[in-house]
């Protein structure tokens, strides 16, 4: 016979220890994620595959997601060759004061130089879902009493 708890509080109090625990290797993952960023492009892809791996073996038994779930997602696809890193911690392009990362993004592609002074415009990231988020940043209109 499956054991079963015995109260709500008992319930919750579980849930709560089995999130803490995959929150706490969601955190291994984006450590180890942000230390292979600044290695070679074939220790970044070795480091990809290995923590695609972990990601799939913690997801198994992440019945109760926590918040560093997608974190460790993105920071684990952030290390495939040519991709930015952006909207977590340590990235460049995240929030900073009290920008969102929206906002650093278009600030941050608005105010790059042309390669050369026949050219207009700011540089274009070579990131293509990056260059997204720059042109849409830049686009938008500035809303800074709408923030949520």
């Amino acid at each position: 016979m499956p054991a079963t708890p015995s109260a709500p509080a008992q319930e919750q109090q579980i849930a709560t220890d089995m999130q803490a625990a995959r929150a706490a290797e969601y955190l291994l993952v984006i450590e180890e994620a942000t230390v292979a960023r600044h290695g070679s492009d074939a220790d970044r892809a070795r480091a990809q595959r290995r923590l695609r791996g972990e990601l799939h073996r913690i997801t198994r038994r992440d019945f109760f997601p926590p918040l560093q779930r997608e974190t460790a997602t993105q920071a684990v696809h952030a290390l495939a060759a040519g991709a930015t890193p952006f909207d977590m911690r340590g990235a460049d392009l995240s929030h900073h004061g009290d920008d969102c990362t929206f906002e650093t993004a278009g600030r941050c592609c608005s105010t790059a130089r042309p390669p050369d002074p026949s050219s207009a415009g700011p540089v274009p990231p070579p990131d293509p879902y990056l260059r997204l988020i720059c042109s849409s940043a830049r686009a938008a209109p500035e809303h800074r009493d709408d923030r949520h």
